[in-house]
C-alpha cells in the first residue's frame, strides 16, 4: 500500500451510467468473518480500542470505495503510521479535515488522533465565508484536503479560495513519503501494531459545529468518552453481527456520519463501502447490491432517493436502515415494506451536542413515527416550556437530557448555555419538543420550529409533514418547506414551494386533516428548489433570508 493509495479513494470520478457499469468488487471483500453479534473492545480512547481492532482483524477488510479498492485494518494501519508523523509536525493543536465519504477518511482522522490532534471537521456546504468564520473561531490554520475534491467543489460553484492559504493537500503529503519509509513503516506495524501509539492524546476526539439550519453553527467538542460511549449505547439497541457490512454516504462532518458510519464499524471490526454523494441514489443502490451490504444509516432524504431509484434486487441484502436527521414520511416506511419487506427501517433521533444517537427503535418492536426509546446511559426529563414543570406522560415539552454522550459546552461561544438547571440538576436543554407515550418518543419539532397564534402553541413541522405526504417531486424530491416571518408581534405562517401550488390548494388539505384555520398558510413563495443544507435538512436560514 502507498499513501497515494490512501487519498485516491477521497473524491469519484465517475457517474451515472458510466460509474455503474465499472462497478468492481475485490474478492477479499467477501472474507468470511466470525459469527456471533459485535463486542465494542475496552479502552479508554478510539485509539486503543481501534488497535485492538489491527490485532484482531487484520487482513479482514475495513473500508472500500470504487476509486481506492478494499484497504484491510493492517494496512489502514501502516498508511496511520506514516501520516501521523507528518501531522504531529503541525504547530497548532487543531487539524481541519475536508473530505467526502470514502474509504480514506478513516485512515486519515485516525491518523490525526494518533498524532495527538484534534481533528476540526469542516463543512464545506456552509460556503466559504462561514467556514472561515468557524476555522478563525477555533484558529485552525491547515485543512487536510484533496486538490481533486476541491477542484470538483469548485467545478460545482462552491467558491472556497478564501481558504486556499489553508489547504494542504493530500497528494502533496503523498507525494512526500519515501520509498524507504513506506516499507518500513509495513514492517514495523506488522509486527507491532502498538507503534501506533502516541505519548499522550487529549480528551477531545473531534470537533464538529452544529447544522446551522436555524442559525450560526456553533462549535461541538465531542470527548472520546462522549463518541465510546454512543457506540456502545447503539450496540446495545440494534443489533449488529460481525458478518455485517455498512454502506457508508453520509460526510464526515455529520455527527451521525463521523460516530456511526466511520467510528462505530471501525472500532468493531466491520467493513465500510462509502460513496462520496449521497445523492446519487442510483448508483447507491448499486453499490448495495454489488457489495451486498446488509446495514446503512441514513437520512429519509436520502433513503427515499435510494429507494426510488433501486432494482427489486438492488436493496436485498438490506436488512437494516436507522433513519434519523430528520421525520420519516409514512408513505416510505410503506414503500420499503411492499418492495422489501425484509429491510427493517428503525427510526432514531440524534443531537450533534449528544456524540449524536439519543434514541431509536428497537428492532423487535418499531413503532411507526416514534424517535423509539432512549439509549441505556442516558437520563431524561420532559419539561413544560412555560412553566418549566415536569409534564404528564402524553403531553408535550422540552426533551432534556443528561449523561456520559453529552458533550461539555460550546467552544469560544458568548451566548446563551445550552445547560438549565432542573430539580437540582444540570440538563442539557436540547430545544426540541417531544413527548412520550407507552415508553416510546414522538418528535413534534423544535421549539423555534413553533410559533404562537391566538394563544395556541403552532407546530410548523406538523404543517410541512402534512404538506409533505400530498406533494413530492421527481424521485422524493423535496418541493415544500413551511416556515414563519420570524415576527413575535404579527406571525405568520409561510409555505415555500418548487412546484405549482395556491393558498387556497395547500389550506384545504390542512383543512381536509382536520387543522383548524388557525394552522393555515397565510402567504405562499414559489422558489426554484428547497434549499438544503450538506446533512439533508431544508435550510431554514437561508428560506428565512428570503423573507426578509
Amino acid at each position: 500500500i502507498t499513501v497515494s493509495d490512501i487519498f485516491e479513494s477521497a473524491v469519484g470520478k465517475f457517474s451515472g451510467t458510466e460509474f455503474i457499469q465499472s462497478i468492481q468488487v475485490n474478492p477479499k471483500w467477501f472474507k468470511k468473518k466470525r459469527t456471533g453479534k459485535v463486542i465494542v473492545p475496552d479502552g479508554r480512547f478510539i485509539q486503543e480500542l481501534f488497535v485492538k481492532q489491527v490485532r484482531n482483524s487484520g487482513n479482514s477488510p475495513l473500508a472500500s470505495d470504487q476509486m481506492r479498492g478494499t484497504i484491510s485494518y493492517r494496512e489502514a494501519a501502516i498508511g496511520i503510521y506514516i501520516l501521523k508523523k507528518k501531522f504531529m509536525k503541525f504547530k497548532e493543536p487543531h487539524i481541519g479535515l475536508m473530505f467526502p465519504a470514502s474509504a480514506s477518511f478513516p485512515v486519515i482522522f485516525l491518523s490525526v488522533l494518533f498524532s495527538g490532534k484534534i481533528p476540526v471537521l469542516v463543512n464545506w456546504t456552509t460556503g466559504s465565508r462561514s467556514v472561515v468564520e468557524m476555522m478563525d473561531m477555533l484558529n485552525v490554520r491547515s485543512i487536510i484536503t484533496s486538490r481533486v475534491f476541491t477542484e470538483k467543489l469548485s467545478s460545482l460553484g462552491t467558491d472556497l479560495s478564501a481558504l486556499n492559504d489553508r489547504f494542504i493537500y493530500a497528494e502533496d503529503v503523498a507525494s512526500s513519503v519515501k520509498l524507504t519509509t513506506k516499507i518500513s513503516s509495513a514492517i514495523k506495524i506488522r509486527l507491532f501494531p502498538g507503534l501506533l501509539h502516541g505519548k499522550s492524546y487529549p480528551d477531545t476526539a473531534a470537533i464538529l459545529f452544529t447544522s446551522g439550519s436555524e442559525s450560526i453553527p456553533k462549535a461541538v467538542p465531542l470527548t472520546h468518552e462522549n463518541i465510546l460511549s454512543n457506540i456502545r449505547d447503539a450496540i446495545n439497541s440494534f443489533t449488529l453481527y460481525n458478518r455485517d457490512s455498512f454502506i457508508g454516504i453520509l460526510p464526515p462532518f455529520h455527527s451521525f456520519g463521523l460516530t456511526v458510519t466511520i467510528l462505530l464499524p471501525a472500532l468493531c471490526g466491520l467493513k465500510t463501502c462509502y460513496h462520496p454523494n449521497p445523492t446519487e441514489g442510483r448508483i447507491i443502490a448499486k453499490l448495495i447490491n454489488a457489495y451486498k451490504t446488509s446495514v446503512m444509516i441514513a437520512t429519509p432524504t436520502f433513503l427515499d432517493t435510494i429507494a426510488q431509484n433501486a432494482e427489486p434486487e438492488d436493496l436485498e441484502a438490506l436488512r437494516l436502515v436507522v433513519a434519523g436527521a430528520e421525520k420519516c414520511p409514512l408513505r416510505l416506511y410503506d414503500y420499503i415494506e411492499n418492495n422489501w419487506p425484509k429491510l427493517r427501517i428503525i427510526e432514531g433521533y440524534g443531537i450533534t451536542e449528544c456524540s449524536p444517537v439519543v434514541s431509536v427503535n428497537r428492532e423487535d418492536n418499531p413503532v411507526r413515527g416514534s424517535i423509539g426509546k432512549l439509549l441505556p446511559s442516558f437520563e431524561y426529563s420532559i419539561i413544560n416550556p412555560d412553566t418549566g414543570e415536569q409534564v404528564n406522560e402524553g403531553e408535550s415539552g422540552i426533551l432534556l437530557l443528561r449523561g456520559p454522550s453529552v458533550f461539555g459546552g460550546y467552544l469560544n461561544h458568548s451566548g446563551k448555555s445550552p445547560f438549565i438547571t432542573f430539580n437540582n440538576l444540570q440538563w442539557y436543554n436540547s430545544g426540541d419538543i417531544v413527548k412520550e407515550e407507552h415508553g416510546s418518543l414522538f418528535f413534534t419539532g423544535r421549539l423555534k420550529r413553533f410559533i404562537k397564534l391566538g394563544g395556541e402553541m403552532i407546530s410548523l413541522p406538523l404543517i410541512e409533514d402534512i404538506l409533505s405526504d400530498s406533494f413530492r417531486g421527481n424521485e422524493g424530491e423535496v418541493v415544500i418547506a413551511v416556515d414563519s416571518n420570524a415576527n413575535d408581534d404579527n406571525p405568520e405562517i409561510i409555505l415555500f414551494h418548487s412546484i405549482d401550488l395556491t393558498r387556497t390548494e395547500a389550506n384545504s388539505i390542512l383543512r381536509e386533516k382536520g387543522l383548524s384555520p388557525i394552522y393555515f398558510i397565510r402567504k405562499t413563495i414559489k422558489i426554484d428548489e428547497i434549499p438544503k443544507l450538506g446533512s439533508g435538512k431544508t435550510d431554514y436560514r437561508k428560506l428565512r433570508s428570503l423573507v426578509s
